[in-house]
Parts: structure tokens; sequence; C-alpha cells
């Protein structure tokens, strides 16, 4: 995410790489952001589910493309994080998200 328009429509912007791009996704970064209001524009990339992308808008999309299709997170601060972004990746699956 690289503006507020896609940001705001992110799940718009998930779809047009999906098929601009799909055949050759090969893993997909379950990245959240939060766009801030103290600066002009500021983007913070975030946990999964601390932010405003529509992760299973994400997930769905990219399986439609490769039903075994790898997705990583990477970059959180502690293993509490990491531990806790699963928790939520895995409440979006089972439909409590």
């Amino acid at each position: 995410m690289t503006t507020p328009q896609r940001y705001s429509f992110n799940e718009e912007f998930v779809d047009e790489c999906f098929e601009k791009l799909g055949p050759f996704i090969k893993s997909c970064h379950l990245k959240d952001v939060r766009l801030e209001g103290e600066y002009t524009l500021r983007l913070r990339e975030t946990c999964p589910g601390d932010g405003g992308i529509d992760l299973l808008h994400l997930i769905r999309t990219a399986e439609r493309c490769d039903p075994d299709m790898p997705f990583i997170i990477e970059h959180l601060d502690s293993d509490e994080a990491y531990l806790q972004s699963i928790a939520h990746v895995r409440k979006l699956l089972e439909g409590g998200g």
C-alpha cells in the first residue's frame, strides 16, 4: 500500500494485482498497514489484524489463484506479535473475524 486510495480501496487493489500478476505470484506476505492521522500521509506496517487491510479478501483471492498458496508473516517485533497474528488469521479463516 503506497497511497491513501489503495489503502481505502484495498480490496480493489488486491483484485487488480491478482488479475495482472496472478500466474506469477508464488507466495503472499500477510501484511497489514494502518493509515495514521498524525502526518499528511503515513502508512505504518503493523500486525495482521491491527490495520485496515481486508486480509480475508487477500487470502481468498490468493487461494483462487493457487489453492496451495503459501502465506508469510514477517517483520514483527516479538514472538507474541507473531502468535497474535497467527491467531487472528486462524480466526478469520474459521469465520470469526
